[in-house]
């Protein structure tokens, strides 16, 4: 018996070995992996721009007499103000009351209080009559006329985090309860019962990977889990990285509260990729797939977000719509096994079709990517002592953007790029070919979306140098590209009333001026010829011309005579120089017919000196800059300066009102309907490669500018058949307010001349137009 005690005693030592080294060996591999543990800093700094993004706004808007009510009640729509039955009570309200007229409203408007920087408005009822669709009286709550009213800037959107892009966040009350429910039903049911990692799922996984060990293994992440990888750690299925996912997932939990985990995770968690750009959060994914925001989201909707996480490609509902599906009926079980959901909801859910609106439309209609980005470059060049301000400490950005008008610059790049592609260039239609591109399709019909024609738009308000709206391509999501403000292209004609107005400024010239137009060159050691021979459109030639016709019909050969004959290359680059073009001009023969290369916004500002009365105004993008307790940071004020007397402005601007009448941009009238004073001018490059126009209305200046990004292709037509509808749709349908012409400065003096000859009109004269002159500079009789 003796013997058999001590075999008793050395198999209890060793078993007593054996555990202390089982359980001694993995606590000391944890206990390393503890202290090895990276910082929590990162997620301190996601908890930072969770808390405090940047919040970027509209400016806000002044409505008067003559203006739109259609547009009044779109601002309304954009604000939430909710419409009802009576007078309203509160702020936010308003009451359509029809009148006995039919072409008679009127509006009970109860306008929100908000604080603005510098200004502090407070909430009140008026009164707006409309008539005829538009505001025609102004009334406050005692009768008394008001000459306008306020409307609050617009939030258009978030920035977060470092990557640059503009992720969306809610907090955790915004969410739906079928939301949460979602997630935790697929993901963690027991989320809010455990300390980071649930040894119940585990066991479950061990026990399922030990009975398939052929099938693909399964995990047991929980959501700490997952929010601790996607900050600290890889996806490498590797045992180290489950136990450190596992230790960080505890650390999480003792320093955070489940909810704001939940929270955490739910605005950190990818949900899917489209092109380049990865889909964070479920703000920026309820946005893109259901075109809606968090709150509004429906049972199945829910599911359909919880689904993606276990494979952001392969259950996508926009790239695999009949994967998502299947998942989302999982997602669904699963809530109504647990009790989340009961049968008639399950059966509701489960039997709804699968509906998504595509990224696109979401980018086309309420997205500003390129707006956006030009506003996180301004932002970041300037707040240089604190780069990094606009991701994390809760900045407040005010801009000069007006909501209306960049819906509308959208809607018209979208619509008439669209119409390009079918009617010119034949492509497919551009959305349902990128879906099958992203769909992995390859073929004859189906194009890389970077190889479509792309188009930038500019707005700016000439008197202050407002940016109102900017487009910068087609497609920010696909192509982040902003064509308005980086790519350098050659203006073509649109550069050429620089090359009058110098004639002008200069006293080289009058419109009346006669050039020869005939084929003609100059030595060009340069070029492989030797000689530089510029061409006309269509190869025709007018003999002798006036300087209003060159103009009118955009005539190159003429126009290069001009500047090398009677003005100077210098003197003109030196002209476009003081209107505000930045970019280098080079002095050559050449420069007449816009050989230098420039960008869409500058060139574009640099006509808003000719509506602007020769006073230059340097575009503003951003009002203000308020940091977190709402101190202001950036204040930016409109700077102007006299760049061109404002006769010689006026000389150019009624020269160029003929354009849009009889010359290159005359569809802008009768094809497109806008009849109020415009003045403008077409641009075409070589070989079709760049489409313009750029034109403005007393208060508006807008440039577009229509091409492709590789500059080896051709749109195949003019400025004025692909350029000018968009810049047509876009002013027709922001263009508000009582019609303005533009005034003749007291330096004008008008004189009736021969329209072919520029000689003043006598009795016998058929062919008769007013010109203008700078006065002393009119033919005498």
């Amino acid at each position: 018996m003796r013997w058999l005690k001590k075999i008793i005693k050395i198999v209890l030592l060793a078993a007593i070995v054996l555990f202390l080294i089982a359980i001694g060996i993995p606590m000391g591999i944890m206990l390393a992996y503890w202290n090895d543990l990276p910082s929590l800093e990162p997620l301190e700094y996601e908890t930072q721009s969770w808390h405090y993004p940047t919040k970027v706004y509209s400016d806000i808007a002044r409505l008067t007499q003559e203006m739109s009510a259609e547009k009044l009640l779109e601002r309304l729509e954009r604000l939430r103000y909710e419409q009802i039955d009576s007078t309203p009570v509160g702020e936010g309200q308003f009451y359509l009351k029809k009148t006995a007229s039919s072409s008679s409203n009127e509006m009970k408007l109860y306008l929100r209080g908000f604080n603005y920087p510098r200004l502090a408005l407070r909430p009140r009822l008026i009164t707006i009559e409309i008539k005829g669709r538009k505001i025609a009286e102004i009334k406050d709550a005692d009768g008394t006329a008001l000459r306008e009213f306020t409307l609050e800037p617009e939030a258009i959107a978030e920035f977060y985090g470092s990557e640059g892009t503009d992720r969306e966040l809610i907090s955790l009350d915004e969410a739906p309860q079928d939301l949460l429910n979602a997630f935790m039903a697929i993901e963690d049911k027991r989320f809010y019962e455990h300390s980071g990692f649930d040894l119940y799922r585990i066991a479950g996984a061990f026990y399922w990977n030990l009975k398939h060990p052929r099938r693909s293994p399964q995990g047991a992440s929980t959501l700490t889990q997952q929010l601790a990888r996607d900050l600290f750690l890889t996806r490498q299925q590797r045992w180290t990285r489950k136990i450190k996912e596992a230790l960080l997932a505890v650390r999480i939990e003792r320093k955070y509260t489940k909810d704001e985990i939940l929270e955490r995770y739910l605005n950190r968690i990818n949900l899917g990729r489209y092109g380049s750009r990865e889909i964070y959060g479920i703000k920026e994914a309820a946005r893109c797939y259901f075109g809606k925001e968090v709150p509004d989201l429906n049972l199945q909707e829910c599911a359909i977000l919880a689904a993606i996480p276990k494979d952001q490609m392969w259950y996508s509902p926009i790239r695999n719509p009949d994967r998502a599906h299947g998942r989302r009926q999982i997602v669904l079980k699963q809530m109504l096994r647990y009790g989340f959901i009961d049968k008639e909801q399950y059966d509701e859910a489960a039997e709804s079709e699968l509906e998504t609106v595509s990224i696109r439309e979401q980018a086309a209609n309420k997205r500003m990517g390129y707006f956006l980005e030009y506003i996180r470059l301004q932002v970041e060049r300037t707040q240089t002592h604190n780069p990094d301000a606009i991701h994390w400490q809760g900045l407040e950005v005010y801009t000069t953007i007006d909501a209306s008008m960049q819906f509308a610059a959208n809607s018209a790049v979208q619509g008439k790029l669209d119409k390009l592609d079918k009617d010119i260039l034949r492509f497919p239609v551009y959305e349902d070919n990128k879906a099958r591109w992203i769909a992995g399709e390859r073929g004859d019909k189906v194009r890389n979306p970077a190889e479509y024609v792309q188009a930038g738009l500019v707005a700016i308000e000439p008197s202050t140098g407002y940016i109102r709206a900017m487009v910068g391509g087609r497609d920010w999501y696909a192509a982040p590209f902003n064509r308005a403000y980086s790519a350098m292209r050659q203006p073509g004609s649109v550069f050429k009333p620089f090359i009058f107005g110098a004639a002008f400024a200069n006293n080289l010239a009058t419109p009346a001026t006669i050039v020869v137009d005939e084929p003609w060159e100059i030595e060009d050691p340069s070029l492989p010829s030797g000689f530089w021979r510029p061409e006309n459109f269509y190869e025709k030639f007018y003999g002798q011309i006036t300087v209003r016709r060159m103009l009118v019909k955009s005539i190159n050969v003429a126009t290069a005579r001009l500047l090398y004959e009677v003005i100077g290359p210098e003197k003109a680059a030196a002209f476009g120089r003081a209107m505000g073009i930045k970019s280098p001009l080079a002095p050559y023969p050449s420069l007449a017919l816009g050989a230098s290369e420039v960008n869409l916004l500058e060139i574009t500002s640099a006509y808003g000196v000719l509506a602007n009365q020769g006073m230059r105004a340097e575009p503003i993008c951003i009002k203000y800059v308020l940091d977190r307790e709402r101190s202001i940071l950036e204040e930016n004020v409109p700077s102007t300066r006299r760049a061109l007397d404002k006769n010689v402005a006026y000389l150019i601007t009624y020269l160029m009102e003929d354009v849009v009448e009889e010359g290159t941009g005359r569809n802008l009238r009768r094809l497109y309907g806008f009849n109020r004073a415009a003045a403008g001018k077409t641009g075409t490059t070589n070989n079709e490669t760049d489409a313009w126009f750029i034109g403005f209305v007393p208060g508006v200046v807008t440039g577009v500018w229509v091409g492709f990004d590789n500059p080896a292709k051709s749109v195949r037509v003019s400025g004025a058949i692909a350029a000018l509808p968009i810049w047509a749709d876009f002013m027709k349908a922001v263009v508000d307010g009582p019609e303005r012409d533009f005034q003749a400065p007291d330096g004008i003096v008008f004189v009736n001349v021969d329209a072919d000859t520029g000689l003043p009109a006598t009795r016998g004269t058929t062919n008769v137009i007013r010109e203008a002159f700078l006065k002393g500079t009119e033919p005498e009789f």
